[in-house]
């Protein structure tokens, strides 16, 4: 699955009452689904989607303009229990892998490394690969 700039790939709404939601994302390492977040090409209207060095002095308006934003799994459920397999890698920054106001059990790999920035060092190996305030996993479930 490739999740462009500013979208979501799984989204499960809140509820209020009822059984749990249980959501299985891929069934062992085998099968693993393989996720691209902020994924973007050269041929997308905006290009690629490249890390950005934070401002100094912050200016948080401005941060995202460039930026990934993008989330893979999103649950406003809290009755909601994911296990997922996933492999989630991302472009530029500001991206979360999965974020619930459940819970998340994660056997899959979280790259949060900035994967176009990374394949700049291939051509150039004094570039450093970046990726500025992305998350792998929120949870707000207490327990």
């Amino acid at each position: 699955m490739e999740i462009d700039r500013f979208s979501h790939g799984i989204v499960l709404a809140e509820k209020t009452g009822g059984a749990l939601t249980t959501v299985n994302l891929g069934t062992s390492a085998a099968d693993a689904p393989k996720i691209k977040l902020a994924y973007s090409t050269a041929n997308n209207a905006g290009g690629h989607v490249k890390s950005v060095t934070p401002h100094t002095p912050e200016i948080w308006d401005k941060e995202p303009e460039e930026q990934g934003n993008s989330v893979y799994y999103y649950s406003a459920d809290t009755n909601s229990k994911a296990k997922s397999y996933a492999n989630v890698t991302m472009d530029g920054d500001y991206n979360t892998a999965y974020f619930t106001k459940g819970s998340v059990t994660n056997y899959g790999n979280i790259d949060l490394r900035s994967q176009y920035d990374l394949e700049l060092r291939n051509s150039d190996p004094d570039h450093i690969p970046v990726g500025y305030g992305s998350v792998g996993i929120i949870s707000e479930k207490y327990y």
